[in-house]
């Protein structure tokens, strides 16, 4: 880690193609404002491997506003290069955050190493990077959100790639717990199996339509729920919007607006107070 940070500091920009570490962007930074007695505690942050603490140390050596600018040039710079660090830049960022708007330059980050699409994607049905910042700030992945949606008051909504959790790396089928996500939606609703090893679209068969094998159109339905739904009054995480009259969709959102998952529900078998909401 030190190595790094201090060939950052030599070489900067000249060796950046071969040093795909965030270590070596903060010797980059640095290299332009060092004071020993900054460089010291920065170097301790370091080492301990505290990325966010790196990020508080590094403002030591950022005495103003224009200087910001030139540390959000090089980590955008850094981040076009190696993509693949842009959450732990992100996370570095924050402890610029009196003087950097961080979330703004993720997205312009994302921008540069993605290209516009990855961000204009997500701009749709009144969605504007104002939103796109919330995700940000309530530690959404924005490189991997797939759709983003706002509620009448005011809650941003967010559905990213997610991840498995019991059945990631597995070679067959199996029911994934512990998962969140778009992905783990459609490997336990859209690709579950019964005990026969048939597939049953629980969408498709909940709505009695075909249409519904369309992953979009599930995508669509599930971010319309989670916008318009009714919450639980028992339960904050859930919301539920009856679909038919014998199906409710539920969704589970994290307290931070992740939308970990969401599926159809048999509305007689509901809690009888879900089913008082939803008459």
């Amino acid at each position: 880690m030190g190595r790094e940070f201090f060939l950052g500091a030599v070489l900067g920009e000249w060796g950046a193609d071969e040093h795909d570490n965030i270590y070596y962007m903060v010797g980059w930074v640095a290299s332009g404002f060092f004071v020993y007695g900054d460089a010291r505690d920065l170097a301790a942050s370091i080492f301990s491997g505290d990325i966010a603490s790196i990020g508080v140390n590094l403002l030591a050596f950022v005495p103003g506003a224009g200087d910001s600018l030139k540390v959000t040039a090089i980590v955008g710079t850094f981040v076009g290069k190696h993509p693949e660090l842009l959450k732990p830049a992100m996370v570095l960022m924050v402890g610029l955050a009196p003087q950097v708007d961080n979330a703004a330059e993720a997205i312009k980050a994302i921008r540069k190493a993605h290209g516009d699409e990855a961000i204009e994607r997500l701009l749709k049905d009144g969605i504007t990077e104002d939103e796109l910042k919330v995700v940000f700030h309530q530690r959404g992945n924005l490189a991997r959100t797939l759709e983003v949606t706002k509620r009448s008051d005011g809650k941003v909504i967010w559905l990213e790639e997610g991840k498995l959790g019991s059945a990631d790396g597995v070679s067959s089928w199996v029911y994934d717990k512990g998962g969140t996500g778009w992905i783990h939606i459609r490997n336990n609703h859209i690709f579950g199996q019964d005990k026969n090893g048939v597939v049953h679209n629980q969408f498709a068969e909940a709505l009695k339509d075909t249409a519904y094998n369309d992953e979009n159109l599930i995508k669509d339905l599930i971010m319309d729920c989670a916008k318009t739904g009714v919450r639980d009054p028992k339960n904050q995480i859930l919301y539920w919007k009856k679909v038919t009259d014998e199906k409710a969709i539920m969704v589970v959102l994290g307290s931070n607006g992740y939308l970990r998952t969401a599926y159809p529900r048999t509305i007689a078998n509901l809690p009888e107070h879900v089913r008082e909401i939803l008459n």
